[in-house]
């Protein structure tokens, strides 16, 4: 979102200097001692994100320099080598809290390497309201490596984080007294992108906060009337799902809905700043009333609930949005807000075919040309709601759509809020049962590889995989 890539990293000025070995947050310099070979080594830890941790120092030679960190007598990181010179900065990512360190700079001349002397890097315990995770299953040989990127759910607040395959957070953010539905990445790879919102709307608090990976930069834009998901566009500006109110005829009565639009903001822009209208659905469709029990008392207002769209993707061409309350998709030309065509629903324009199951009050995150993964909440497909994680392709030219592949939850749960699920490029599936607070990676026969609880009482939401922090596209 900022165009930096972590390979490219301009000089860090203000790094230049001593800093805390232990990483602590008073970002006082204290000297470090000097070995042979190197000089002016400092590092800090970033401004944001407490596990991130920013190195420089000076070589007696010019060549290309990077930093070796080690645990218990074993290497945990080798950061990416810089350009050649003899002033070096580096990142340390994927460090685990609460652990102890040593690291050591490096310079690389001719393909020989110069080590410098070890050093100690404490990081603190995580916070207390940071939700801890337990990995119950872990084949490596099996699972896709890399890290999750996640939000936690409970009633305090809410917390961005990316786990390692430990289900330890190497990477965290909070949103104090805030719940956060969505959290991704940045399209160039360099933020984590995140939302909140009120879900009653008794307070419009909402907004999207982009943190640099690096954790040197926090931006936060407001985005009224905000609520579940947000997409950001390829100019870098961002849509979000903006809730409606609009009074409609229904069987010669006059009822509020309360609806939706797709909105659009430029990043880091305040509450004095109208959002750009993209696209309503009360001007593209008609299909009401919705599901019975969501007729209830939207946002308080009073208001029928009627489409309660909840997830926003984007491409190149179009936005592809969900309703939960109809049940349906719909590709949205970004250009002219025309509804190209409607998946799922009383109107859909492409006909369900095979032997699978529609989905039911859904959440989604992942659509490709052709295909898409849902999380069926599944609250009228079965006797009992019973949630699944399905695979959907669908073909434009004969204007049909089927399911592919569904994994419903071995035990018969239901998920009442959220989901989310993925295919991943190894051909698993990455799945969140949210209120559960189980995140799972399965393969394309439907065995879990890799299995990760929270603590009692919070929910992890939305997922996306990362295969590594310094290429994390």
């Amino acid at each position: 979102m900022h165009h930096r890539r972590l390979r490219h990293l301009l000089p860090f000025l203000s790094l230049l200097g001593c800093a805390d070995p232990g990483g602590g947050d008073s970002g006082e310099a204290v000297p470090a001692t000097t070995a042979a070979g190197f000089s002016s080594v400092s590092i800090v830890a970033s401004a944001q994100v407490p596990t991130v941790q920013h190195v420089s120092f000076d070589s007696d030679v010019v060549g290309a320099g990077h930093v070796r960190v080690s645990r218990e007598g074993e290497v945990a990181l080798d950061t990416p080598a810089g350009t050649e010179g003899s002033s070096h900065n580096a990142v340390l990512l994927g460090l685990k809290v609460g652990r102890t360190y040593t690291w050591q700079p490096v310079v690389t001349v001719d393909g020989i390497e110069t080590v410098g002397g070890a050093r100690t890097l404490e990081l603190d315990p995580p916070p207390g309201d940071l939700a801890l995770v337990t990995v119950t299953e872990s084949d490596p040989a099996r699972h896709s490596g890399g890290f999750i990127l996640t939000s936690f759910i409970w009633k305090g607040g809410g917390w961005a984080v990316i786990l390692d395959r430990d289900g330890e957070a190497v990477w965290f953010a909070d949103a104090p007294g805030r719940s956060i539905p969505s959290a991704r990445l940045s399209l160039d790879g360099d933020d984590v992108l995140f939302n909140y919102h009120d879900k009653d709307q008794s307070e419009d608090i909402g907004a999207i906060e982009a943190i640099a990976l690096d954790g040197q930069t926090r931006v936060y834009t407001r985005t009224p009337l905000q609520h579940h998901d947000f997409a950001e566009l390829p100019d870098g500006r961002l849509s979000y799902l903006m809730v409606g109110f609009e009074d409609r005829e229904i069987d010669g009565v006059e009822v509020s809905l309360a609806g939706d639009r797709i909105a659009v903001v430029e990043p880091g822009s305040k509450s004095e700043t109208e959002p750009t209208p993209a696209f309503d659905f009360f001007d593209a469709i008609s299909e009401v009333p919705t599901c019975g029990h969501f007729d209830a008392d939207a946002y308080g207002t009073g208001s029928k609930d009627w489409t309660h769209a909840n997830s926003l993707m984007v491409d190149d061409e179009a936005w592809t949005v969900m309703s939960k309350n109809l049940d349906a998709v719909w590709r949205v030309d970004r250009q002219t807000g025309e509804v190209l065509w409607q998946l799922g629903g009383a109107q859909s324009d492409l006909s369900f075919v095979g032997d699978g199951l529609r989905f039911s009050h859904a959440h989604m995150s992942h659509v490709w040309d052709g295909g898409m993964m849902v999380f069926d909440n599944g609250y009228h497909n079965q006797d009992e709601p019973l949630s699944r994680m399905v695979e959907y392709s669908w073909d434009e030219s004969a204007m049909t759509w089927q399911e592919e592949f569904s994994h419903p939850h071995p035990d018969g749960g239901f998920v009442e809020l959220l989901g989310d699920a993925r295919k991943l490029p190894s051909g698993n599936y990455l799945v969140s049962w949210t209120s559960m607070g189980v995140i799972e990676e399965l393969t394309a026969e439907g065995e879990v590889v890799w299995r990760a609880e929270s603590a009692l009482g919070s929910g992890m939401a939305r997922v996306s995989w990362i295969p590594d922090l310094y290429s994390p596209l």
